[in-house]
């Protein structure tokens, strides 16, 4: 067992409770960059037709993508370059993004989540069956559908999930993730807690 996993993730364990509160009552001053500042050119670059499909059903930027463009106090929580993109569907506009795109592998996260897992490749996209799409977009991204209620702001023409829930979705993401691997080995998110925590300490807490 890592002491020093135990460690990062207990500290984090006991400080979310006290950050989330501090950024629900208005206790930071959260900004959210433009994509064509930090996030854009990366985001802009690598958008194909079925990025901008999911945008105009009104899907949700989540994960580290969307943690990168956040600013609290002036600080960004984030200085981990993402290279995939997690979107957030109500259930119905994730069957009608399925049908318009002809995507057959449909994972079941749980009774209120399905979600499909599409690698572009280098340079034909394909769904994760397989299927060639015949569009070059140099990137993975994650599509979810739920009916839990999403919350957001909006970012130019896109909507990017509220800075609390990207924290929480995080957390529950990395103790199932260190239930399952006894902290034998951390993750990506729990990095990226960790990175937060101890930046927003120093921050007024």
């Amino acid at each position: 067992m890592s002491k020093e996993i135990e460690f990062k993730y207990n500290v984090i364990k006991s400080s979310l409770r006290d950050i989330k509160t501090s950024i629900i009552l208005g206790n930071y001053d959260i900004k959210i960059d433009p994509f064509t500042d930090r996030g854009g050119g990366l985001f802009r670059k690598k958008k194909g037709k079925m990025i901008q499909s999911l945008i105009d059903l009104g899907a949700v930027l989540t994960g580290s993508t969307a943690l990168g463009l956040y600013k609290v106090n002036g600080m960004y929580l984030s200085g981990r370059v993402s290279n995939d993109f997690d979107f957030v569907v109500t259930k119905d506009d994730f069957i009608k993004f399925c049908g318009i795109w002809n995507l057959h592998s449909v994972k079941s996260g749980s009774d209120n989540v399905v979600k499909i897992n599409i690698n572009t490749g280098k340079y034909r996209g394909t769904d994760s069956y397989g299927y060639d799409n015949g569009y070059w977009f140099g990137c993975n991204f994650d599509v979810i559908g739920t009916d839990d209620e999403v919350y957001w702001a909006q970012n130019d023409d896109v909507k990017i999930m509220n800075l609390d829930s990207i924290i929480g979705y995080k957390y529950n993401l990395v103790s199932d993730f260190l239930y399952s691997n006894g902290f034998e080995r951390g993750n990506k998110h729990l990095d990226d807690l960790w990175t937060i925590v101890t930046r927003l300490s120093n921050n007024g807490i």
